[in-house]
This record gives C-alpha cells, sequence and structure tokens, in this order.
C-alpha cells in the first residue's frame, strides 16, 4: 500500500491490484480502498476473470499461495506507480488481504 496526500485529498493506493481509494483523512481513503476491493474482487470472480486480472498485474500462482509483483515488477510495468513514487511524498506499508484460492482459479 502507498498512502499519499496531494490537494487536501488523502489517497490509499495498492499497486499490486491497481486499486485506489481517496477520502478527506488517511482513515477514509482506506476505507474507500476497501470498498474497491470488495467490488473488484466480486465483479472478477463473478465474471470468472480474477485469476486471469491478476495475472495482467503481475501475480502468479505457486501451489494454494497467491505470490504479488514485486516492486521492480510494478515499477517497470505500471505508469502510476512510478509516477506516484517520482512526485509525491508517500509511506509504504504492507497489508495481506486473504480470499479463498477457490474464488481465484
Amino acid at each position: 500500500m502507498i498512502d499519499f496526500h496531494e490537494d487536501g485529498i488523502f489517497y490509499s493506493y495498492a499497486p499490486a491490484l491497481d486499486l485506489m481509494g481517496y477520502g478527506k483523512t488517511q482513515e477514509e481513503a482506506f476505507k474507500s480502498w476497501q470498498l474497491m476491493l470488495h467490488e473488484y474482487v466480486k465483479y472478477t470472480t463473478n465474471k470468472k476473470t480474477l485469476a486471469q486480472d491478476l495475472e495482467k498485474y503481475g501475480w502468479s500462482v505457486s501451489g494454494s499461495h497467491l505470490n504479488p509483483p514485486s516492486l521492480t515488477w510494478l515499477l517497470q510495468n505500471n505508469q502510476q506507480v512510478t509516477e506516484v513514487y517520482d512526485k509525491h511524498n508517500f509511506s509504504k506499508s504492507s497489508r495481506q488481504v486473504k480470499m479463498p484460492l477457490a474464488e481465484v482459479c
């Protein structure tokens, strides 16, 4: 997760999923991001495209584990990540999100 502030708006961005939430506070931004994640998983699960979509973002499946892309991969393949890293003061954190593998495959 990358959290940053710009023009009075707080953002929570998960580059490994290319999902962003925003709000008037960092807490609102993260809650917005959680809603985006829920809708993303719901939509791609219903369409049966979640695994394909994750692979597009650099994810791999190893046994029963989903492996996110490396920061190097993200910086090389996602222009938005590069822009955030180059143009904003930000804080970076790791957050685990659990979902049943059956939902992905």
